[in-house]
């Protein structure tokens, strides 16, 4: 009986590692040849009624694409930019939940990017996010 859990659960682990490898394939074509990736892939687990926040610095003069998806192909997923008074300078839901968006600060700006899944169907998945600069 150990031995079959172990099995399963080596499945089951290659196969989340192969959709969420999907998933950061596909946010990685948004920033398509213009833009250089900032060097890292945000990831954050959740379930339908969850937030996740990354701090992030955004320089002034420096075009940024904020890239997104999710392992629910069905799902909608919501970005949000905030400052750090909790002023809302971006978010996806004012243009039909695209997957990515540019922006462009006059100055540096320290800011949170919120993001959450709208699922119908009340489910969890692992939201991916890239940023890109040019």
């Amino acid at each position: 009986m150990k031995h079959i859990f172990i099995l399963f659960t080596l499945l089951f682990s290659n196969a989340i590692y192969a959709q969420v490898t999907n998933v950061e394939n596909q946010v990685r074509s948004y920033l398509e040849d213009s833009y250089i990736s900032d060097g890292q892939i945000y990831r954050v687990m959740l379930n339908y009624e969850e937030e996740g926040e990354f701090d992030v610095t955004l320089f002034g003069g420096t075009q940024y694409r904020i890239a997104f998806s999710s392992t629910l192909s069905q799902a909608n997923l919501i970005f949000t930019v905030i400052d750090f008074e909790q002023n809302v300078l971006f978010t996806n839901q004012d243009f039909d939940n695209t997957p990515y968006w540019d922006l462009l600060f006059t100055s540096t700006i320290d800011c949170k990017i919120q993001v959450k899944i709208e699922d119908k169907q009340n489910r969890s998945g692992i939201a991916v996010i890239m940023i890109g600069y040019k």
